[in-house]
């Protein structure tokens, strides 16, 4: 979403041969990217052909007098640092069964949060493989928390990981006060 003083509430769903899955939704913030996904959809077989249908926007101002500098206000909320990244494979002959993808998240924000959600992208060398959805209980300002993955995907590889939040900083509910 490239708008600086508009979010968008975006109505989506996929295509693939053989089918369709139900209505997502994903709210997309200011100057921000969002993940759209359907996780642990099932299917009879493996979807191929792939697309993606924007079945609606819907469009909100962000109120002027409430926030005067959508950048900077992203900026001083959505302030996360990854470090630590380890990516162990699944060694089957080792009686080791499941990847592990592993990574350490600071909250660097001066606020706390209560249940955000953060889309991980996989990639091998650039190129995604795979995604997860965590959520991080009570993510309290300058905390860092240990993220363990475990996948059974087929000869998975990665190299390194894009961590994408999904939280509406606009939504006064999501904040742990402070002392709590």
């Amino acid at each position: 979403n490239p708008n600086r003083i508009w979010k968008a509430l975006v109505t989506y769903q996929f295509f693939y041969s053989g089918g369709k899955t139900e209505t997502g939704q994903a709210l997309v913030l200011p100057l921000s990217e969002l993940a759209m996904t359907r996780l642990g959809e099932a299917s009879a077989s493996y979807p191929s052909s792939v697309s993606i249908e924007i079945v609606d926007i819907t469009w909100q101002r962000l109120d002027p007098h409430m926030v005067s500098d959508p950048a900077a206000y992203l900026q001083e909320r959505i302030n996360f640092e990854i470090s630590n990244f380890e990516f162990l494979p699944a060694k089957k002959s080792e009686g080791i069964f499941v990847h592990t993808i592993s990574f350490d998240i600071k909250n660097n924000s001066v606020y706390g949060y209560w249940q955000p959600y953060f889309y991980v992208i996989y990639k091998d060398n650039r190129t995604p493989v795979g995604i997860a959805r965590v959520e991080i209980d009570r993510f309290k300002n300058g905390e860092t928390r240990k993220v363990e993955i475990k996948s059974l995907a087929e000869s998975l590889r990665v190299t390194e990981l894009e961590v994408l939040p999904e939280l509406d900083i606009f939504d006064t509910s999501v904040y742990i006060a402070p002392g709590l």
